[in-house]
């Protein structure tokens, strides 16, 4: 039974995302102004996709003399 519960465990560690502190609290919503690089698609720390992320990109808008 023992053994059992070991296999187990190890077959959801494998699926849950644990040991990074940048995957886990990754932003839901990036904004970004005019010139602002696009965020990172992987995390820094372990190179997992950052999924779930949405950019929200500003346009400064020219509206010539008033």
């Amino acid at each position: 039974m023992q053994a059992e519960l070991e296999r187990r465990l190890v077959a959801v560690r494998s699926h849950v995302l644990t040991g990074c502190p940048t995957c886990r609290v990754a932003p839901s919503i990036v904004i970004l102004w005019p010139g602002d690089p696009e965020p990172p698609a992987s995390c820094p720390g372990c190179g997992r996709p950052l999924t779930g992320t949405t950019r929200v990109r500003f346009v400064q808008l020219d509206r010539g003399p008033a």
